[in-house]
């Protein structure tokens, strides 16, 4: 079972609902999924700030370096910092990394050369099942006019 890092920024309810359907698809077509919105940290209400926040970081990098897979939901070119970072990690470790991208949604150069592949989010709001394998070397340039 191929091992999916769900990237994604979950600070509003319609990030939390899409990322929520995402992982309903990735799941149904079994993957194993780590969303960094579902992680707990035992003892977290009784931590300094800083100390959770290196436990988060952290345990989101064992994840990132155990995934076969990091999946980024990419909202354009100023999507979320955290996102960006977790892209260029996974790149940095040679990992397949897809974007999953809205309609209009305009990337950075950056993000665009370092994916495999984009697949649209409409994808996962008419789909239930998802190969991944499909998506390879597929890229989606939002053209200028």
């Amino acid at each position: 079972m191929e091992k999916v890092y769900l990237a994604s920024p979950f600070f509003n309810k319609f990030e939390r609902v899409i990322m929520k359907r995402i992982l309903k698809v990735l799941r149904a077509s079994g993957y194993e999924v780590f969303a960094p919105f579902e992680m707990v940290i035992d003892g977290a209400w009784n931590m300094p700030n800083h100390e959770w926040g290196k436990k988060v970081f952290c345990e989101d990098m064992d994840h990132l370096a155990e995934a076969d897979i990091v999946l980024a939901v990419n909202y354009g070119l100023y999507s979320d910092t955290g996102t960006a970072f977790e892209i260029g990690f996974a790149y940095s470790l040679s990992k397949t990394i897809f974007t999953v991208n809205f309609e209009g949604a305009t990337d950075s150069l950056m993000v665009d050369n370092a994916v495999n592949g984009m697949i649209s989010a409409e994808y996962f709001r008419t789909h239930d099942f998802i190969n991944l394998d499909d998506f390879w070397g597929k890229k989606i340039y939002n053209e200028q006019k």
